[in-house]
């Protein structure tokens, strides 16, 4: 079972949607509630829709008033489910969702492989006229949707990129080649958006496939990823299903068209979270695993997106070329290119006390500079050679990736030389609790002269401040409950410097101790147990 509630802001367009699909002969009238008429379905579409806009004329400062929400049961769930139970859970989910004394149309849609239904009302409470509360409401639908597979013991169907990913798996071993070609052959005669011969050799390429003239016939060569052929040429005329250009107008659905521009943003987010430097080809192969075909067309000299899923291209030259500018023409996976800052934070803790000093002059560079972050902050020389991790990991690069990789990482101090700084005040402060925390449990009473003289320590009106880091002083408290809630990494770092922690030596040495005494807990606890 599979619930999704839509992003729609404008009830008008939800609801027209819907009754366009009607008079299309694909979808009917399903089910209505809480409406002024018994049946209002036997009017025409503006009764239906002035009832929901009634609602939310009253409300002129909510923006995104329209609630939509398609109920998509798998055709295994289909047997178990009989129209009378489907019209029945959508009331009670209306109802856990916070909607159920609204009203709402029910429109049952057919022109998908799969019988799915789409429920439209609004989001302006009919009694208030003010906006239904709708915090959490993507976790609450989670948990009405395992509540429903409980009940009517609903299995998750496997998802469908996964199941034809095995279909589209052609290497030089595999037995059954020609029906996973005719597979391929069937799935794009049916598919949306394919209406000229180019473009279909164009998606084909991307399945590492291409027909190409031999005699008087054609032949199906097999190619790997690097594009070398890896099984004997297949004839054309041994397969049933051969290459179909519609000759209708075959443009894909509106809200089929959402649903892939929403799967190829979020595989793009995946793919740039993984990989700092990436190139067509890995997109390519990365975005395949997700169940998305990149290609280039050849007639529009541009990428486009082709979606097994879903029968149909995506031609968005915006969203896709919006993603794709940010592609090179080399790789390097994040962890690597963290990796190489984080050694280099190493060499110039060695130098220095703190990271900091080794990338700016703060001689020549004044408080009031450091503060206003529209200041651009001149940086002393960034000698990545020094980095044992930086030549290992670029030594089979040629010159030109090399030099992308130096300017990214000289981006990166730039962009994050204050958060830098923050982070190692933060530090300090965390290294002056430690340590005092560890006078504390000692049963020592005050400040002794090697803490003070350590951090610099002054005390300025009954308060005391570090003055050890160059950037400036930061305040410290002596209370001993507000120490011991600080010695908790989660409640003294804000969430703004977190992510930058894991690249300070500060931090893997502090790991790594802290490793040490949960197993050195684990053995005496574990020893007590056996006496």
């Amino acid at each position: 079972m599979v619930i999704v509630i839509h992003q729609t802001a404008d009830t008008r367009n939800a609801l027209l949607y819907n009754e366009q699909k009607v008079t299309e002969g694909v979808a009917t009238y399903f089910h209505s509630a809480n409406t002024p008429s018994l049946n209002p379905f036997i009017f025409d579409q503006n009764h239906r829709l002035q009832i929901l806009l009634n609602l939310e004329g009253d409300n002129t400062r909510v923006k995104n008033k329209c609630l939509h929400i398609s109920f998509n049961p798998s055709k295994a769930d289909c047997i178990k489910l009989d129209d009378k139970t489907i019209r029945a859970e959508i009331g009670k989910m209306m109802d856990h969702m916070g909607y159920g004394r609204q009203p709402y149309f029910v429109y049952n849609h057919k022109d998908l492989e799969r019988e799915h239904y789409h429920i439209v009302s609004t989001r302006i409470d009919r009694e208030t006229f003010k906006k239904v509360k709708d915090n959490y409401e993507q976790e609450k639908m989670q948990r009405f949707i395992r509540g429903l597979e409980q009940k009517y013991d609903l299995k998750q169907e496997e998802p469908k990129s996964q199941l034809r990913q095995n279909d589209f798996m052609l290497n030089a071993t595999c037995s059954d080649l020609k029906a996973r070609i005719e597979v391929i052959f069937k799935l794009l005669n049916q598919s949306a958006g394919i209406d000229n011969k180019t473009m279909y050799h164009d998606i084909l390429s991307s399945f590492n496939l291409e027909v190409i003239r031999s005699g008087k016939g054609s032949v199906v060569l097999v190619m790997n990823n690097d594009g070398k052929i890896i099984r004997n040429p297949l004839r054309m005329s041994d397969f049933k299903e051969r290459i179909k250009i519609s000759e209708t107008n075959n443009k894909p659905d509106k809200e089929l068209v959402k649903q892939v521009e929403a799967q190829v943003t979020a595989g793009f987010k995946e793919l740039f979270k993984k990989y700092r430097f990436c190139d067509a080809q890995l997109a390519a192969l990365e975005l395949k695993e997700k169940g998305l075909f990149l290609f280039w067309s050849t007639e529009s000299a541009n990428y486009k997106i082709y979606s097994p899923d879903n029968k149909m291209v995506l031609s968005n030259p915006f969203l896709i070329d919006k993603q794709l500018i940010r592609l090179d023409y080399f790789n390097m996976t994040n962890q690597d290119f963290y990796a190489i800052i984080k050694d280099y934070n190493r060499i110039l803790s060695e130098k220095y006390r703190f990271v900091s000093e080794g990338l700016i002059d703060y001689e020549n560079i004044s408080m009031v500079e450091l503060k206003n972050r529209e200041t651009n902050i001149t940086f002393k020389e960034i000698k990545l050679s020094d980095s044992v991790v930086f030549n290992q990991i670029t030594s089979g690069m040629d010159d030109l990736s090399k030099s992308f990789t130096e300017s990214a990482i000289k981006d990166y101090y730039r962009y994050s030389i204050r958060r830098i700084i923050e982070t190692e005040q933060r530090i300090n402060q965390y290294d002056f609790y430690r340590e005092y925390n560890q006078l504390i449990k000692s049963g020592k009473q005050g400040l002794k002269d090697d803490l003070l003289d350590k951090f610099h320590t002054l005390k300025v009106d009954d308060k005391f401040y570090l003055n050890n880091h160059p950037a400036g002083m930061q305040e410290v408290s002596l209370n001993k409950e507000k120490v011991k809630i600080r010695m908790e990494e989660k409640n003294f770092f804000p969430a703004s410097i977190l992510d930058i922690l894991r690249v300070m030596p500060w931090y893997s040495n502090e790991i790594e101790r802290n490793k040490k005494e949960q197993k050195l807990k684990r053995k005496k606890k574990g020893q007590g147990r056996r006496i």
